[in-house]
């Protein structure tokens, strides 16, 4: 722990950098309490400020916040509070769930794939079977129905809240074999009038959701529901049962949106054999272009139950989170170790007021004069400035499977401020004063011994001979 803590709301001091992408960064944090015990680690989702600082972008997170904040789902990740200090300062605090999220899985079996030179993932002995893959997307689609019925009464179909960001990198395998559907905090709530005086929100958040991963109508701008959840979770599924392969991404992005908008959708069984009909059929389901066609939460949620229990009931999750571990075996033991470390190390809070964000990063005292990030340009660049002391204390602690490229960019343009190897010769010490005068004292010495045995010009030649002579007369 560094001896400067970064602590936001008086009550949650920042310990590593998790994750950051393009409108918020996970901080993973503890929390600070008098008896040392009792502490517990959570995770702290703060908005970069190109978008917290917009009035209507403040509002719209307020907005979300709230309904988060009451939100209480065993598979919706759960928040705590919400925090918003300053005029460029929007912090959420969620739980803390020890896992990977499904796109982390998928990178380390190929990974496993590539250097034991097999054909596929399937061949892998620690992998995702049919039946985990089925237990993970109807855990999934309880906790989407969950969301799309929330706070319902007296509304109106078309009012229905939406995720929008339904992805493999928003979906947690915990440990234990738990499964939460993370990032709800900015998601998109059909409550915003659709008028020009609320552009603004809509704009800043049309971004929202990986593009491989949208719906046909997401992809043009229309006006979304529910239903493009179901969309986004069906692209998931077909990737989980198809041994990995990406169903609508090219590097492209227009290429992506038109494979979206009209790829024709291959089915599961041309490529995976092991994949049942009914499976399939209801992959297809999930996959129709056409938003009145898909099922809804709830009637995925009964199949898949119903599919699990008839094919294979005694299907465990505590198995599934035996194979996660498995799969991660190194990074689990370091995290444990971690995590460990963190609750136990100590803490004393000063006697002050609650510090927001960006006021105790002001404190922090670390030179931004190397940081030539692109961003500098923009309006909000000082602050910019100020948040790379924030990735420069905490980086030195962040887990080698969490770092992203921002990092680790940072982290270059870092190591090319090396000291000179005498940059601290001038630094006064009685050591080397001390030990300055000792050898000045010793040469000396020895030049004082030594001097009439050199012989150093002719007149000391001729002196030398004459003391001789007469020395022997």
């Amino acid at each position: 722990m560094s001896k400067e803590s970064i602590v936001i709301g008086g009550s949650y001091e920042l310990v590593n950098l998790l994750a950051s992408g393009g409108m918020a960064e996970v901080y993973l944090a503890r929390t600070l309490e008098k008896d040392r015990k009792t502490q517990k680690l959570v995770a702290v989702k703060r908005i970069i400020p190109k978008y917290a600082s917009q009035p209507k972008f403040r509002e719209y997170f307020k907005r979300e916040a709230e309904i988060a904040i009451n939100m209480n789902h065993p598979n919706v990740v759960k928040s705590f509070r919400a925090y918003s200090d300053n005029a460029e300062e929007l912090c959420l605090v969620i739980d803390y769930i020890r896992g990977r999220n499904l796109k982390q899985i998928s990178t380390k079996l190929r990974g496993y794939k590539q250097e034991q030179n097999l054909k596929h993932i399937g061949e892998l002995k620690d992998k995702l079977e049919l039946e985990d893959v089925v237990y993970i997307i109807k855990e999934v689609a309880r906790g989407l129905n969950y969301i799309h019925q929330y706070d319902m009464f007296d509304k109106e179909e078309d009012e229905k809240p939406a995720h929008r960001d339904i992805s493999p990198q928003n979906i947690m395998l915990g440990w234990e074999g738990e499964v939460k559907i993370l990032d709800f905090g900015i998601s998109k709530v059909k409550t915003v009038s659709n008028n020009n005086e609320d552009m603004g929100i809509d704009e800043t958040t049309s971004i929202k959701g990986k593009f491989s991963y949208m719906s046909p109508e997401q992809t043009q701008g229309k006006f979304l529901d529910y239903r493009t959840d179901i969309f986004s979770l069906g692209i998931v599924m077909w990737e989980m049962l198809s041994h990995g392969k990406r169903l609508f991404y090219r590097p492209n992005e227009m290429k992506t949106i038109q494979n979206i908008l009209n790829l024709k959708i291959p089915p599961l069984r041309e490529i995976n054999k092991n994949v049942p009909e009914e499976i399939d059929e209801i992959v297809g389901q999930l996959l129709q272009r056409d938003r009145h066609k898909r099922m809804e939460a709830i009637q995925l949620y009964e199949k898949l139950n119903k599919f699990l229990n008839v094919n294979f009931p005694e299907f465990n999750p505590e198995r599934l989170g035996e194979k996660a571990r498995a799969i991660f075996k190194e990074e689990y033991k370091k995290e444990l170790q971690r995590d460990k470390k963190i609750l136990s190390s100590s803490f004393t809070p000063k006697p002050q007021r609650s510090m927001g964000l960006r006021s105790k990063v002001n404190n922090v005292g670390i030179a931004v004069k190397n940081h030539e990030a692109s961003d500098n340009a923009t309006p909000w660049s000082n602050y910019s400035k100020k948040m790379v002391n924030l990735h420069t204390t905490l980086s030195t602690k962040i887990d080698p499977w969490y770092k992203t490229d921002r990092e680790s960019i940072v982290k270059k343009k870092q190591t090319k401020n090396i000291q000179p190897l005498f940059s601290n010769v001038g630094q006064f010490s009685w050591k080397k004063v001390v030990a300055t005068v000792l050898a000045v004292f010793i040469v000396a010495m020895l030049v004082k011994e030594f001097w009439y045995l050199l012989p150093q010009s002719d007149n000391f030649n001729e002196n030398k001979a004459i003391f001789q002579d007469t020395h022997w007369m």
